[in-house]
């Protein structure tokens, strides 16, 4: 019944015009769905011994194709959710290694910008950052202002995002994760991004975008702050080569 089943799941697949790759799948989620519906229909057969059924396989057997159902399914859960998390973990790599891009070249305008001054030390203050920036109208401002909001829509929202930050903290030198952890806390200047929803910068129905940064902006800091507070010294792999491979609190903390 279960090499039915994958027969037809598969031959319906190709029928379709779906990727060869999930007829075989198909085929091969049913090899394996075989012993778990027998492992099912052995425990029910024990059970209904326990509670006096004279003949449990005359009993289960109009319930055979429901017991291979449920046996194919729960493998096909197990697949395909482990081919789902690899999909999205690829998306979110790809999504960070675009966004830390853009923060450490941002960073290395404000070292251009202010070659007198530690750009670190800029960044533990965005209230003064803010406004020197808005004057050397380079829009660096919006720039840190619009990758924040980025890392936390990915951090609230995005599938695996939580999973490839945490990566990403893990391998970063100590530098990098307090440019990323500085950078972040510009995001506590609520009027200034508030305006710049106001203004425009989602278009005119920024109602529930604004909401969802003010609802969730602090305790995305906070997150972020305990999560880096968990790797205190940076691996050997850094990290570019950690969004590349695909495998493997309070401002200055």
């Amino acid at each position: 019944m279960a090499l039915a089943n994958g027969l037809y799941l598969a031959s319906h697949n190709l029928i379709r015009g779906l990727p060869q790759a999930a007829a075989v799948g198909n085929l091969f989620r049913t090899v394996l769905s075989i012993p778990l519906a027998l492992g099912i229909n052995a425990l029910l057969a024990t059970v209904l011994t326990t509670y006096g059924f004279a003949a449990p396989e005359a009993a289960l057997q109009p319930y055979a194709a429901i017991i291979s159902k449920f046996a194919s399914d729960c493998v096909a859960a197990i697949i395909e959710g482990l081919a789902d998390r690899a999909r999205f973990v690829h998306m979110r790599l790809r999504d960070y290694k675009d966004k830390f891009k853009q923060l450490f070249d941002t960073y290395s305008l404000l070292e251009l910008l202010y070659p007198q001054e530690d750009a670190t030390r800029l960044l533990e203050t965005p209230k003064t950052l803010i406004a020197n920036l808005g004057g050397e109208k380079r829009d660096l401002d919006k720039i840190l202002i619009v990758n924040a909001l980025d890392f936390l829509y990915f951090w609230m929202y995005q599938p695996r995002a939580r999973t490839v930050l945490e990566r990403a903290l893990r391998a970063m030198s100590l530098e990098e994760r307090r440019v990323f952890l500085l950078s972040q806390y510009v995001l506590l200047r609520e009027k200034e991004i508030s305006r710049l929803f106001i203004d425009g910068l989602v278009g005119k129905k920024f109602a529930r975008a604004l909401s969802f940064y003010l609802s969730h902006a602090h305790r995305y800091l906070d997150d972020i702050q305990r999560l880096a507070r968990k790797y205190p010294a940076a691996e050997t792999l850094s990290l570019e080569n950690a969004l590349l491979a695909g495998d493997s609190a309070k401002p200055g903390a």
